[in-house]
Protein backbone atom coordinates (compact mmCIF):
# COMPACT_ATOMS: atom_id res chain seq x y z
CA UNK A 1 0.00 0.00 0.00
CA UNK A 2 1.54 3.09 -1.37
CA UNK A 3 0.18 5.45 1.05
CA UNK A 4 1.13 3.29 4.06
CA UNK A 5 4.10 5.61 4.91
CA UNK A 6 2.27 8.46 4.85
CA UNK A 7 -0.59 7.37 6.83
CA UNK A 8 1.93 5.98 9.77
CA UNK A 9 3.67 9.83 9.68
CA UNK A 10 0.20 11.74 9.78
CA UNK A 11 -1.03 9.29 12.43
CA UNK A 12 2.26 10.50 14.77
CA UNK A 13 1.68 14.13 13.66
CA UNK A 14 -2.16 13.93 15.11
CA UNK A 15 -1.23 11.92 17.92
CA UNK A 16 1.25 14.51 18.85
CA UNK A 17 -1.11 17.47 18.90
CA UNK A 18 -3.93 15.31 20.24
CA UNK A 19 -1.90 14.87 23.65
CA UNK A 20 -1.73 18.49 23.90
CA UNK A 21 -4.65 19.61 22.65
CA UNK A 22 -7.38 16.96 23.27
CA UNK A 23 -10.57 19.25 21.87
CA UNK A 24 -10.86 20.84 18.64
CA UNK A 25 -10.56 24.36 18.69
CA UNK A 26 -13.25 26.86 18.61
CA UNK A 27 -12.41 29.66 16.10
CA UNK A 28 -14.01 32.49 15.61
CA UNK A 29 -15.93 31.60 12.63
CA UNK A 30 -16.84 28.22 14.75
CA UNK A 31 -20.35 29.46 16.22
CA UNK A 32 -21.79 30.31 12.57
CA UNK A 33 -21.31 26.78 11.94
CA UNK A 34 -22.34 25.78 15.56
CA UNK A 35 -25.71 27.75 15.42
CA UNK A 36 -27.55 25.48 13.27
CA UNK A 37 -27.47 22.25 16.20
CA UNK A 38 -27.92 24.87 19.11
CA UNK A 39 -30.98 26.24 17.98
CA UNK A 40 -32.29 23.16 17.08
CA UNK A 41 -31.36 21.49 20.32
CA UNK A 42 -32.02 24.10 22.42
CA UNK A 43 -35.25 26.11 20.98
CA UNK A 44 -36.41 23.40 18.20
CA UNK A 45 -35.94 25.23 15.58
CA UNK A 46 -34.42 24.69 12.22
CA UNK A 47 -32.78 27.74 11.26
CA UNK A 48 -29.26 27.29 8.81
CA UNK A 49 -26.92 30.69 8.54
CA UNK A 50 -27.55 32.25 5.65
CA UNK A 51 -23.62 32.78 5.15
CA UNK A 52 -22.65 29.43 5.51
CA UNK A 53 -23.44 26.05 2.92
CA UNK A 54 -25.05 23.35 4.70
CA UNK A 55 -23.45 19.97 4.92
CA UNK A 56 -20.84 20.73 7.85
CA UNK A 57 -23.54 22.76 10.32
CA UNK A 58 -25.55 19.18 9.25
CA UNK A 59 -22.39 17.15 10.29
CA UNK A 60 -22.10 18.82 13.11
CA UNK A 61 -25.31 17.63 14.91
CA UNK A 62 -24.79 13.97 15.27
CA UNK A 63 -21.47 14.67 16.36
CA UNK A 64 -22.90 16.76 19.22
CA UNK A 65 -25.63 14.18 20.12
CA UNK A 66 -22.55 11.74 20.90
CA UNK A 67 -21.60 10.93 24.67
CA UNK A 68 -18.95 13.37 26.02
CA UNK A 69 -17.82 16.22 24.48
CA UNK A 70 -18.53 17.47 20.82
CA UNK A 71 -14.70 19.10 20.22
CA UNK A 72 -13.37 16.00 21.12
CA UNK A 73 -15.17 13.82 19.04
CA UNK A 74 -15.11 16.53 16.03
CA UNK A 75 -11.06 16.39 16.60
CA UNK A 76 -10.81 12.70 16.58
CA UNK A 77 -13.48 12.26 13.39
CA UNK A 78 -11.67 15.18 11.50
CA UNK A 79 -7.97 13.47 11.72
CA UNK A 80 -9.64 10.05 11.08
CA UNK A 81 -10.85 11.77 7.41
CA UNK A 82 -7.34 13.36 7.06
CA UNK A 83 -5.78 10.00 7.26
CA UNK A 84 -8.50 8.22 5.14
CA UNK A 85 -8.07 10.86 2.69
CA UNK A 86 -3.84 9.81 1.90
CA UNK A 87 -5.49 6.79 0.41
CA UNK A 88 -7.46 8.29 -2.81
CA UNK A 89 -4.62 10.60 -2.95
CA UNK A 90 -1.86 7.88 -3.43
CA UNK A 91 -4.68 6.66 -6.26
CA UNK A 92 -5.04 9.91 -8.09
CA UNK A 93 -0.80 10.77 -8.09
CA UNK A 94 -0.22 7.06 -9.08
CA UNK A 95 -2.59 6.97 -12.32
CA UNK A 96 -2.08 10.64 -12.90
CA UNK A 97 2.22 10.84 -12.83
CA UNK A 98 4.57 9.64 -14.95
CA UNK A 99 7.47 8.31 -12.91
CA UNK A 100 4.94 8.09 -9.55
CA UNK A 101 6.90 5.34 -8.37
CA UNK A 102 9.67 8.15 -7.36
CA UNK A 103 7.04 10.44 -6.12
CA UNK A 104 4.06 8.83 -4.78
CA UNK A 105 5.99 8.35 -1.31
CA UNK A 106 7.41 12.02 -1.11
CA UNK A 107 4.65 13.77 -2.15
CA UNK A 108 2.28 11.50 0.28
CA UNK A 109 4.26 12.26 3.65
CA UNK A 110 4.26 16.24 2.47
CA UNK A 111 0.67 16.06 2.57
CA UNK A 112 0.28 13.85 5.49
CA UNK A 113 2.69 16.69 7.47
CA UNK A 114 1.50 19.89 6.10
CA UNK A 115 0.65 22.16 8.94
CA UNK A 116 -2.06 23.84 7.66
CA UNK A 117 -4.05 20.73 7.15
CA UNK A 118 -3.63 19.42 10.54
CA UNK A 119 -4.54 22.55 11.87
CA UNK A 120 -7.63 22.71 9.91
CA UNK A 121 -8.66 18.99 10.98
CA UNK A 122 -7.78 20.38 14.04
CA UNK A 123 -10.62 23.44 14.62
CA UNK A 124 -13.93 23.57 13.94
CA UNK A 125 -14.26 24.89 10.61
CA UNK A 126 -15.43 22.89 7.41
CA UNK A 127 -12.39 23.63 5.32
CA UNK A 128 -10.62 20.39 6.47
CA UNK A 129 -14.12 18.50 5.04
CA UNK A 130 -13.80 20.44 1.79
CA UNK A 131 -10.22 20.00 1.34
CA UNK A 132 -10.55 16.23 1.85
CA UNK A 133 -13.39 16.30 -0.42
CA UNK A 134 -11.67 17.81 -3.36
CA UNK A 135 -9.05 14.80 -3.12
CA UNK A 136 -11.94 12.25 -3.52
CA UNK A 137 -13.53 13.95 -5.92
CA UNK A 138 -10.63 13.75 -8.72
CA UNK A 139 -9.13 10.37 -7.42
CA UNK A 140 -13.23 9.19 -8.42
CA UNK A 141 -13.08 10.92 -11.84
CA UNK A 142 -9.64 9.51 -12.37
CA UNK A 143 -11.29 6.19 -11.41
CA UNK A 144 -14.58 6.66 -14.21
CA UNK A 145 -12.43 7.78 -16.65
CA UNK A 146 -9.94 5.30 -16.95
CA UNK A 147 -12.41 2.25 -16.66
CA UNK A 148 -12.89 0.47 -19.48
CA UNK A 149 -15.82 -1.72 -18.50
CA UNK A 150 -19.82 0.35 -18.43
CA UNK A 151 -20.77 -1.45 -14.91
CA UNK A 152 -17.64 -0.82 -13.03
CA UNK A 153 -17.66 2.83 -14.57
CA UNK A 154 -21.09 3.48 -13.42
CA UNK A 155 -19.80 2.74 -9.76
CA UNK A 156 -17.38 5.09 -9.92
CA UNK A 157 -18.44 7.67 -11.37
CA UNK A 158 -20.96 7.54 -8.33
CA UNK A 159 -17.96 7.41 -6.20
CA UNK A 160 -17.13 10.91 -7.84
CA UNK A 161 -20.48 12.26 -7.47
CA UNK A 162 -20.71 11.86 -4.19
CA UNK A 163 -17.35 13.38 -3.29
CA UNK A 164 -18.64 16.25 -5.99
CA UNK A 165 -21.98 17.04 -3.77
CA UNK A 166 -20.24 17.11 -0.87
CA UNK A 167 -17.81 19.91 -2.09
CA UNK A 168 -20.56 21.75 -3.73
CA UNK A 169 -22.36 21.65 -0.05
CA UNK A 170 -19.92 22.47 1.99
CA UNK A 171 -18.01 25.89 0.76
CA UNK A 172 -18.98 28.74 -1.80
CA UNK A 173 -15.74 28.00 -3.23
CA UNK A 174 -17.17 24.92 -4.84
CA UNK A 175 -18.89 26.57 -7.66
CA UNK A 176 -15.71 26.43 -9.22
CA UNK A 177 -16.28 23.23 -9.73
CA UNK A 178 -19.86 23.14 -10.95
CA UNK A 179 -19.19 23.50 -14.56
CA UNK A 180 -17.22 20.22 -14.47
CA UNK A 181 -20.20 18.71 -12.77
CA UNK A 182 -22.28 19.98 -15.67
CA UNK A 183 -20.93 17.90 -18.31
CA UNK A 184 -22.80 14.61 -19.11
CA UNK A 185 -20.20 12.36 -17.68
CA UNK A 186 -22.58 9.89 -17.05
CA UNK A 187 -23.42 9.20 -20.63
CA UNK A 188 -20.04 10.30 -21.93
CA UNK A 189 -17.70 7.18 -21.11
CA UNK A 190 -20.33 4.47 -21.02
CA UNK A 191 -22.05 4.82 -24.23
CA UNK A 192 -18.48 5.55 -25.87
CA UNK A 193 -17.31 2.51 -24.03
CA UNK A 194 -20.46 0.59 -25.23
CA UNK A 195 -20.40 1.36 -28.77
CA UNK A 196 -16.64 0.86 -28.90
CA UNK A 197 -17.00 -2.93 -27.78
CA UNK A 198 -19.56 -3.79 -30.20
CA UNK A 199 -17.55 -2.37 -33.52
CA UNK A 200 -14.52 -4.46 -31.96
CA UNK A 201 -16.87 -7.77 -31.76
CA UNK A 202 -17.72 -7.38 -34.70
CA UNK A 203 -14.50 -8.47 -36.54
CA UNK A 204 -12.00 -11.00 -35.20
CA UNK A 205 -9.06 -10.59 -33.06
CA UNK A 206 -6.00 -10.54 -35.16
CA UNK A 207 -2.61 -12.69 -35.16
CA UNK A 208 -0.80 -12.46 -31.33
CA UNK A 209 -3.03 -10.18 -30.00
CA UNK A 210 -6.50 -8.74 -29.67
CA UNK A 211 -6.38 -5.99 -32.29
CA UNK A 212 -8.80 -6.48 -34.75
CA UNK A 213 -8.18 -7.39 -38.52
CA UNK A 214 -11.15 -7.30 -41.07
CA UNK A 215 -11.96 -10.01 -42.66
CA UNK A 216 -12.09 -10.57 -46.07
CA UNK A 217 -15.02 -11.16 -48.00
CA UNK A 218 -15.68 -13.55 -51.08
CA UNK A 219 -17.81 -12.00 -54.19
CA UNK A 220 -18.34 -15.00 -56.33
CA UNK A 221 -17.96 -14.42 -59.78
CA UNK A 222 -21.03 -14.59 -61.98
CA UNK A 223 -20.67 -15.98 -65.75
CA UNK A 224 -21.57 -13.27 -68.17
CA UNK A 225 -23.67 -16.10 -69.89
CA UNK A 226 -26.37 -17.22 -67.02
CA UNK A 227 -25.32 -15.12 -64.11
CA UNK A 228 -24.59 -17.79 -61.99
CA UNK A 229 -21.73 -18.34 -59.74
CA UNK A 230 -19.76 -21.90 -60.97
CA UNK A 231 -17.25 -19.90 -62.62
CA UNK A 232 -15.37 -17.17 -63.69
CA UNK A 233 -16.76 -15.35 -65.95
CA UNK A 234 -15.78 -15.79 -69.63
CA UNK A 235 -14.11 -12.81 -71.73
CA UNK A 236 -16.38 -11.48 -74.35
CA UNK A 237 -15.39 -10.85 -78.02
CA UNK A 238 -17.24 -8.44 -80.66
CA UNK A 239 -18.37 -10.56 -83.13
CA UNK A 240 -17.24 -9.24 -86.89
CA UNK A 241 -19.15 -7.26 -88.78
CA UNK A 242 -20.59 -8.84 -92.01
Amino acid sequence: MWAFPAIVVGAALRAVLMSYLPLAYWGSDSRSYFSFTEILLTEGELSLYDKRRYLYPIFLLPVTLLPGSPLAWLAWIQHALGLATLVPLAYLLRKTLVGWRVFIVPLTVLYAGMPILIWYEHELLAETIFFDAVVWMFAGWVAFASQMRVDRARVMWWWFFAAFAVVILTKPAGRFFWAWGRRSCWRQAPDRRRSSASSASRWPAGRGGSTPTPRRAKIPLRSAKNGSSRGPAKALTPSPIS
